[in-house]
């Protein structure tokens, strides 16, 4: 019988996209990886989704910022932390409006997923050309968004 105030532990495998090599051959767990080494901010207030994400972005070696739960704590990663890339959710605690992190993405040139489970006809006008990720996502849905963020032009 289990303790009832005792943590519960979640498991699950590592995801990546990318090729994955034989690691019996003495050979590093992955290559070609989009999101390896790159820094990328996470712009979320539940716990669980973030927790979720930045757990999915270091699977296959991403740099998680974050996560920043607020506008004021987005903006002050944004300013000191250098992102490359970053995943908005568009309801933050308290009210706050993630469009307002989108905003300041958008003026620095960072590129920027959008987070929600509202009707893509609800995004403000100036956001409706960024991709977005509708809640609940998965991770090989979240890592195939912000590596096409980042994937070189042609």
């Amino acid at each position: 019988m289990r303790d009832e105030h005792a943590p519960i532990l979640l498991r699950r495998a590592p995801v990546a996209i990318g090729k994955k090599q034989n690691a019996a051959e003495g050979e590093g767990p992955l290559t070609e990886q989009p999101l390896n080494g790159r820094r990328i901010l996470l712009v979320e207030d539940e716990p669980l989704i973030a927790m979720f994400a930045e757990m999915t972005l270091g699977d296959v070696g991403a740099i998680p910022l974050g996560p920043a739960a607020t506008v004021s704590a987005a903006s002050s990663a944004i300013e000191g932390e250098a992102p490359e890339a970053a995943l908005v959710d568009v309801r933050l605690r308290n009210g706050e409006s993630g469009y307002n992190v989108a905003d300041l993405l958008a003026a620095r040139g960072i590129p920027f997923v959008l987070a929600t489970g509202l009707h893509p006809g609800d995004i403000p006008e100036q956001h409706r050309a960024r991709p977005v990720l509708s809640k609940p996502y998965t991770a090989p849905q979240l890592l195939a968004a912000l590596a096409a963020l980042l994937a070189p032009v042609p």
